[in-house]
């Protein structure tokens, strides 16, 4: 009713938009339901999307529009999941104070009860937690989070009055594409196996990009460590190494227009493999953050609002 947009990026057949786009309308948001997309792919694609092989659902932001990638399955099956994620994209945009308060985030930190990062465990961080309070305002009694009571109603009322508070959309830009495009100019997938190199040469084509190259492990394959470069014109080269089984990230930037290099090595002597994934584009790049139902997730972020 409020003539907002719900945009939608589909590359799996059968996908039930209109379910998805009646969870979203019926859910707790604003005008900041106009910054995201939700990516509707093949089952079997998210986990090569979200690089995380025990994954349903991720979540990644980034200048613009973010995006929640979901699988292409009837909307009954997916509501929790896109619920929890556009938790996240809540999470992205702002302060929570009464939300916080509530749920007595500051002396829970101070206590070691969680953490803003994964060092406690998923269900022990606080984004986490965030996106299972979001969920269950829509869904009670569905929350993974044990440890806690489930969230009461004074917390639930300070969550909502928090959604409302939030800094609404910027105007959109009616030329600007929506989906992949808006965010990434460019895009490339691919696998490094035992003793193999990806190479992936980037042109960029104005001002002000991002180049990332994300790497998680490959479930087809063993885990084994990787050597991550990106090199860019006039720029030292960023490096990482990738931990067997574990997911990093590389980012360079601002830079064009120009030319860069991703290049992704593997060991001669392992046998294993890991999925890559190279991003371009006006903005930092985000990265994903991946839900696991079985409550071992792994959240690839840059930074967290909270921390």
């Amino acid at each position: 009713a409020a003539g907002r947009v719900i945009a939608f990026d589909v590359r799996a057949r059968g996908a039930d938009t209109a379910g998805y786009a009646r969870i979203l309308r019926s859910s707790v948001h604003g005008d900041e339901i106009e910054d995201v997309v939700v990516r509707v792919v093949p089952e079997p694609r998210v986990h090569a999307r979200c690089l995380n092989a025990q994954t349903f659902a991720c979540y990644s932001w980034g200048p613009g529009r973010s995006i929640i990638t979901i699988p292409a399955l009837p909307a009954g099956e997916v509501r929790e999941a896109l619920l929890h994620e556009y938790g996240h994209h809540l999470d992205s945009l702002g302060d929570t104070p009464r939300w916080w308060a509530a749920r007595r985030i500051g002396a829970r930190l101070r206590s070691g009860q969680v953490a803003t990062d994964y060092s406690l465990g998923w269900s022990r961080t606080v984004g986490e937690v965030f996106a299972e309070d979001y969920m269950s305002l829509h869904i009670r009694g569905a929350s993974l989070i044990r440890w806690l009571p489930p969230p009461s109603a004074a917390v639930l009322r300070a969550l909502r009055r928090d959604i409302i508070a939030l800094r609404p959309a910027p105007p959109a830009d009616p030329g600007a594409p929506v989906g992949n495009d808006g965010i990434t100019r460019i895009s490339q997938s691919g696998r490094v196996g035992r003793g193999q190199v990806l190479e992936v040469p980037v042109a960029l084509t104005g001002p002000d990009f991002y180049v990332a190259a994300v790497v998680g492990p490959d479930p087809a394959y063993d885990e084994v460590p990787v050597e991550i470069e990106v090199t860019c014109d006039d720029i030292g080269p960023g490096t990482a190494t990738a931990a067997p089984g574990r997911i990093a990230w590389v980012q360079v930037g601002p830079v064009g227009p120009g030319t860069c290099t991703v290049r992704v090595s593997g060991p001669a002597t392992a046998a294993g493999g890991v999925v890559v994934e190279v991003t371009a584009g006006p903005g930092s790049a985000g990265v994903p953050t991946g839900e696991d139902p079985g409550g071992a997730s792994e959240r690839m972020r840059s930074g967290m609002r909270h921390a």
